[in-house]
């Protein structure tokens, strides 16, 4: 409330600084504002000229809600406060309904639950007043440190399906948190878990540790601080993409631990040197007709045991020919067109006879061709049947077969 006392002869009347018009037939006015400023006459006339007025400052009651510095439950006296301006006694409500009515410029209170203040509402001796601050207090929380993946604990360089460790922190209590680790490194996480990546050199085991947590009100229980990472190279084998079945073949360990027993497996097959080395020599088995198995194991002394796997495919047996003869009619003396076609995946070469009634050879489709053509010339009459056989790249394997008919005249 504003009070003005007016000089002059009644009646009265004018404009405040913003604006609103007055008039008054006695020598006092007064105003109700609730916006906080400063307020003046702008202009002023009484009965018989005009006058000149003072600024008056208006300034609301105010409350302002903080924590006496412990927020976390379990480390000391909680206690929330609310610091009043404006003229006593000072009335209001708390954000969880408490009621206060006070005389005192500072009130005080006992906080034993979690929670969050501040006021719904305040005023003083005259005026409502404006609301600031929170006090927020909570229990306290834990945090749980385990090793994501690996799921052994053990960490390969090099792996592509795992290229980092991940350490993962569960969390209770009440976000945001902050985790500190051993090495200095701070994160915050708006909700459990916090998690991190880790890609440490080889040939160690490291402890993965949080040095300290906390979340929006305490620091936390850790219930596990610490978990080990153990590190090595990830080895990989290199083989032949194909091979054949009874055959002898050389297969390496790339990148194996320097310090690490390497230990050889293979399935449907044998290995027949080198175990214990980098390389070994392997045979597969002589019926084996789709892949066998490389397998090689590493103990690292300084970290944990690496493993390698390669799956190596066998030659089929040859595949099937395309045969064809153009044109399928001609008189003795003329010749024909032979067209031979075939998969050089699965077959070496093609070679192309005719055997009945008598021998004559028509052509070999091999150097890498997998088309070829030739021009044949028949040196009998009849129904002729040709012959073509495909020849498989391993000895072991089948061959495969298909003829074409021709008419000579």
């Amino acid at each position: 409330m504003i009070t003005v006392s007016l000089t002059g002869t009644p009646p009265f009347s004018g404009t405040w600084s913003d604006g609103q018009p007055f008039a008054a037939a006695g020598r006092t006015i007064q105003r109700t504002v609730t916006t906080a400023g400063d307020y003046s006459i702008k202009n002023l006339h009484d009965a018989l000229c005009a006058g000149l007025s003072n600024i008056v400052t208006y300034a609301p009651p105010t409350a302002t809600v903080s924590t006496n510095g412990t927020t976390c439950l379990t480390g000391g006296d909680a206690i929330a406060i609310v610091t009043f301006t404006g003229t006593p006694p000072f009335l209001g409500e708390w954000s969880d309904s408490v009621a206060f009515n006070t005389n005192a410029a500072r009130l005080e209170r006992k906080i034993t639950a979690p929670a969050d203040l501040t006021l719904k509402w305040f005023q003083d001796a005259t005026c409502p007043g404006t609301v600031s601050g929170h006090a927020g207090f909570g229990a306290r929380g834990t945090a749980d440190v385990k090793l994501l993946s690996p799921a052994n604990g053990c960490l390969m360089i090099g792996d592509p399906t795992i290229p980092f460790a991940t350490a993962s922190v569960d969390l209770t209590g009440t976000p945001p948190f902050t985790v500190t680790w051993s090495d200095g490194f701070e994160q915050t996480a708006a909700a459990s878990p916090a998690q991190r990546a880790f890609a440490p050199a080889p040939g160690a085991t490291y402890p993965l540790t949080v040095a300290r947590a906390r979340d929006a009100y305490c620091d936390l229980q850790l219930l596990n601080a610490s978990v080990p990472l153990a590190v090595t190279r990830y080895p990989t084998i290199s083989a032949p993409a194909q091979i054949c079945p009874g055959e002898s073949y050389d297969a390496f360990l790339v990148n194996p631990s320097t310090s690490g027993v390497i230990t050889w497996r293979i399935d449907r097959g044998r290995i027949t040197a080198g175990q214990g080395s980098q390389k070994i020599t392997f045979v597969p088995n002589s019926d084996e007709q789709r892949s066998v198995t490389l397998y090689a194991d590493v103990v690292d002394p300084n970290a944990c045991n690496a493993a390698a796997t390669l799956p190596v495919k066998m030659y089929p047996g040859a595949g099937p020919i395309q045969l064809s003869i153009s044109p399928t009619t001609i008189n003795l003396g003329q010749s024909t067109t032979v067209n031979v076609s075939f998969d050089l995946s699965t077959t070496s070469y093609v070679y192309t006879n005719l055997y009945d009634p008598i021998y004559q050879a028509i052509g070999l489709c091999q150097s890498g061709n997998s088309k070829c053509t030739f021009t044949w010339t028949p040196i009998v009459t009849g129904t002729l049947t040709i012959d073509s056989y495909g020849v498989p790249r391993c000895d072991k394997l089948s061959y495969s077969h298909t003829t074409a008919t021709i008419v000579v005249k």
